[in-house]
């Protein structure tokens, strides 16, 4: 599916795949989140640096938000509550553009719908590859690197720290206030090893690694 540019939706009913055109470059779409409550899901195409918002039903294609243009964008996750959209994406160090997680809004009654009110900037070198949202918190967590960085929406603070050797996913489980790290190292045998890295959102310390 993302090698035709689209994004496929299952349907509950056991019907074939409906697909949406959404367009981008040829990696694309790199991130799909879905608002349930606005009644739409918001496609990411790094290739274009846009993301699309589909409006249901009918699968209706609104006006892309574009991000600007010395950004490349990564990943993108959705705060339901805040109606909030948080796009991570990496800077560009040779134009003096730091690596930036965008907040747009998504409220369509708001007047600055669909548009970025604010955005966040990062330490080089954590340029959000995933992302995740603790509602409850009101917190962002995105990694990307070597590192966690930790967005503390209210008081608008950033916190970091490093998880070696390389982080993929993030998740959070916003009732129990903790945060799941997947990350990933080569073997000296070729193969990949995935260790879950599990951090107290209370505390911003790791409480335990596994082994898959």
């Amino acid at each position: 599916m993302p090698y035709e540019q689209c994004v496929g939706i299952v349907q509950e009913s056991g019907r074939p795949v409906e697909k949406v055109y959404t367009g981008g470059g040829s990696d694309d779409p790199a991130c799909v989140v879905a608002s349930d409550g606005t009644g739409r899901f918001y496609v990411a195409n790094r290739g274009t640096g846009q993301i699309i918002p589909v409006r249901k039903p009918g699968n209706v294609l609104e006006p892309a938000i574009s991000v600007p243009a010395s950004l490349t964008l990564h990943s993108i996750a959705v705060d339901h509550s805040r109606l909030r959209l948080y796009a991570g994406c990496q800077g560009n160090p040779a134009l003096g553009m730091p690596d930036q997680v965008l907040v747009i809004d998504i409220n369509p009654a708001s007047e600055t719908y669909h548009t970025i009110i604010d955005q966040f900037d990062l330490p080089q070198g954590c340029p959000s590859r995933r992302m995740a949202v603790n509602e409850v918190t009101n917190r962002v967590y995105t990694v990307g690197g070597e590192t966690l960085a930790i967005l503390d929406v209210g008081p608008r603070q950033v916190r970091t720290f490093q998880i070696q050797p390389m982080t993929e996913h993030v998740a959070v489980d916003p009732v129990a206030n903790l945060v799941w790290v997947l990350r990933t190292f080569a073997s000296g045998y070729g193969e990949w090893n995935n260790w879950y890295v599990l951090v107290d959102g209370a505390t911003e310390q790791i409480t335990g690694i596994w082994k898959d």
